[in-house]
């Protein structure tokens, strides 16, 4: 066999290799290649391309099929709803999964339209689950609540919409993002429109964080009711009837405690209150910043409350409202009394704007009993529990602009008191909240 040296001159050549042979050389080397890879392929099956990507949803699939992959899809997944307007007709519903995580591919890009919507009362329904995950998306004009997550433990909702862009009405679903009867939840980088009760909402749970989230044109924009251990920080809500609720109300599963209202934007929540008649929320005043009712160790403090032009801050009983509304205190466990509300360090200011057209009763009332002059930021019923001292369970502490009232509510509201003195104290902190929940 003929040897070839690339020092050695071949008869009639000089010493430079043919250009032929390389090329040849090289296109075996190729073939060879390719024919290795196709084979290490045929041996490993993970490497097979399929037409479908089974934990991807695709705007096509009906509203059925996409129930059926919420049904059958394993625990551990990251399910994917791709970028698209997804048109649907009923609730979708996910129960007893664990670390499922549903992602789109951004607010503005993924649309869960539920306007077309015949069954069912939610946008999405979650039940028993643990550590899950929803973010990246948009569900919108849901017949009732946008998202409901309900006896679940680990929940997180992250870059997630719920807006009802339809004229604000009592039609409106009740809640946009609504955990309810959860532990550790978190919600961040939300956005909440038109809900006829509450934007954003947590209820007896226990651990929960919203912040960075931005509430508007719903009757209130957050509501933290009958939670222990909340924090909502670095938020903003602007043009509902009410900023931030803190409630505790009776004939529930848990009464609330600790929670921690912080460094939040709560601006011009002077918006009409279209909850529907009956609604406890249907009761707060349009003009409201934050009110906290029948609450205990409530923190509240480093807030910009501007332009809420009935009650900057309330501070009342449940038993206020039980006298004016006739609903009577039914439940024997439930104590309607508020206790260790310390409000510090926030700034407060109003302006001349006075929704007196889409009213609640009570706005009404406060409305013609100050007849036409400003309403003190800082209002309390006076309704004060038992043995709480001379401060009445609430101190007051560095408001900027804040003026204060007393309503006597005991004594019929016939000797109102603008003297703040018995009030300005100090409290322990409350600390922080920290959730174990699912990460992007």
């Amino acid at each position: 066999m003929k040897t070839f040296n690339i020092n050695q001159k071949e008869t009639g050549h000089s010493g430079r290799v043919p250009i032929h042979r390389i090329l040849l050389v090289i296109i075996l080397l190729s073939i060879f290649a390719q024919l290795a890879l196709l084979s290490s392929c045929e041996d490993d099956p993970t490497n097979v391309v399929t037409d479908e990507d089974p934990d991807q949803i695709d705007p096509t699939m009906t509203t059925e099929e996409i129930q059926e992959k919420l049904i059958s899809v394993e625990d551990g997944t990251i399910l994917t709803f791709k970028a698209g307007t997804y048109n649907l007709t009923s609730t979708l519903s996910i129960d007893g999964k664990d670390n499922l995580k549903i992602k789109g591919e951004g607010e503005d890009k993924t649309i869960l339209n539920f306007s077309g919507q015949i069954e069912g009362a939610e946008g999405m329904k979650v039940s028993n689950v643990t550590n899950f995950l929803i973010a990246n998306l948009t569900i919108k004009e849901t017949k009732g609540d946008g998202i409901k997550v309900d006896h679940s433990k680990g929940v997180s909702f992250i870059n997630l919409s719920v807006i009802w862009e339809t004229p604000l009405s009592s039609e409106n679903g009740g809640y946009g993002i609504y955990p309810v009867l959860c532990e550790e939840v978190m919600i961040d980088n939300c956005y909440t429109k038109g809900a006829s009760d509450s934007g954003i909402y947590v209820g007896q749970s226990t651990n929960a964080v919203i912040k960075n989230s931005t509430a508007e044109y719903n009757v209130a924009g957050i509501e933290i009711e009958n939670t222990i251990g909340a924090e909502a920080y670095d938020n903003i809500t602007t043009n509902n009837a009410a900023g931030l609720l803190v409630m505790d109300l009776q004939n529930l599963s848990q009464l609330g405690e600790t929670i921690l209202i912080h460094d939040n934007i709560i601006k011009d929540n002077n918006g009409d209150n279209f909850a529907p008649k009956g609604n406890l929320v249907a009761l707060v005043p349009a003009g409201t910043g934050i009110l906290v009712l029948s609450s205990r160790k409530v923190e509240i403090f480093d807030n910009e409350i501007h332009g809420n032009n009935v009650a900057g801050l309330g501070i009342i009983s449940f038993a206020m409202i039980a006298g004016m509304t006739g609903n009577p205190i039914t439940d024997p466990n439930y104590n309607p009394f508020y206790s260790d509300i310390y409000v510090h360090d926030n700034s407060f200011a109003k302006t001349d704007v006075i929704n007196t057209t889409a009213q609640s009763d009570i706005g009404l009332f406060l409305l013609q009993m100050f007849q036409g002059t400003p309403i003190p930021d800082i209002i309390t019923d006076g309704i004060f529990a038992p043995g709480s001292g001379a401060n009445g369970g609430f101190c007051l502490n560095n408001n900027e602009n804040a003026g204060f009232i007393n309503l006597d509510a005991p004594n019929g509201f016939t000797n109102p008191s603008f003297d703040p003195t018995p009030h300005l104290c100090e409290m322990e902190p409350l600390g922080s909240i920290s959730v174990d929940v699912p990460t992007l």
